[in-house]
């Protein structure tokens, strides 16, 4: 386990070891792409075809992939509104990766409006549930959301 002193009186200096750390942790700061499902192999169409059965059927890990392959064009052309759906029907049965998602695309207004706060509740619930770029992802929201109170 990598512990980290603080050092400073400054609370930007401690968020970006917290940061750093938590990257380090989870070995990875990736968007995504770091969550795409294993099952997505080659064959994508007709692997599209089976996970979408799935998932219309109420399958929350098919629910997961098929937002992954919306918002990635894998099997299916790209959607953000699809892909969106998919993350939210996903997360509401408690998926903590496709609420990861949910909380990237409130970030980055992919499918949907930009709304910190809500990035913020999906970052959260993922976060709580042990998704190591969730907690990354918190600290950059509040560090955003201090930016924007203080120029804003």
């Amino acid at each position: 386990m990598i512990r980290v002193k603080f050092l400073g009186k400054h609370k930007r200096i401690r968020n970006i070891l917290l940061i750093l750390a938590m990257c380090i942790c989870s070995n990875s700061c990736s968007t995504t792409s770091y969550y795409i499902g294993k099952s997505i192999s080659q064959n994508d169409k007709k692997n599209f075809d089976q996970i979408k059965k799935k998932a219309k059927q109420g399958d929350a890990k098919a629910q997961y992939e098929l937002g992954v392959m919306y918002e990635h064009g894998k099997g299916i052309k790209q959607d953000f509104k699809k892909a969106f759906y998919w993350y939210k029907m996903s997360a509401e049965q408690g998926n903590p990766l496709a609420k990861y998602n949910l909380g990237l695309m409130y970030e980055h207004g992919k499918g949907v409006k930009q709304d910190y706060k809500e990035a913020f509740k999906w970052y959260k619930e993922a976060a709580d549930q042990g998704i190591a770029d969730a907690q990354a992802a918190l600290t950059r929201i509040i560090e955003s959301m201090q930016l924007h109170h203080l120029c804003g």
